[in-house]
């Protein structure tokens, strides 16, 4: 992911961190060829905890390598656990402007783990692969979206 396009993938996770319902919780989770947490565990949706946010995303850097989303799913899935006082439904996002090269076992991990988590999954700029991104909202039971007009 280049500058332009980790530029847009992060003012569309702004916008979407900001977007959530009050009362709601998030964690990131940035990947590439290596993922990387950023919140260790889901954080409640609170200015504080925004604002914190929006900082750590305003530095983001194409410096995580290629697209590999098993790491990433793999992790979010083992520690369902973080979740278990958390009394409402779990969602991922996968926000995505690339193809992954590891499609196939993301794919699977998705279908294996949709009753854990539903994940809605969202495509953004001309280069993301929408067989990925319509195939991971089906398998995890969620939503899927095509973000090519990058200007809107």
């Amino acid at each position: 992911m280049g500058g332009y396009r980790i530029e847009i993938a992060s003012k569309a996770l702004e916008l979407f961190i900001q977007s959530l319902p009050i009362g709601s919780y998030y964690q990131i989770i940035g990947f590439g060829s290596e993922y990387k947490v950023y919140d260790d565990n889901p954080r409640e949706y609170n200015m504080n905890n925004i604002k914190n946010s929006l900082d750590t995303i305003k530095k983001f850097k194409a410096d995580l390598g290629g697209t590999k989303i098993t790491g990433p799913l793999k992790y979010i899935y083992d520690s369902d656990k973080n979740y278990e006082s958390i009394k409402l439904p779990r969602n991922i996002i996968l926000l995505t402007d690339g193809e992954a090269w590891d499609k196939e076992e993301g794919l699977n991990l998705i279908e294996k783990n949709n009753f854990k988590f539903f994940l809605h999954s969202i495509g953004i700029g001309d280069d993301f692969d929408e067989d990925l991104i319509k195939n991971a909202a089906i398998l995890g039971k969620g939503n899927f979206n095509f973000c090519k007009d990058l200007e809107n």
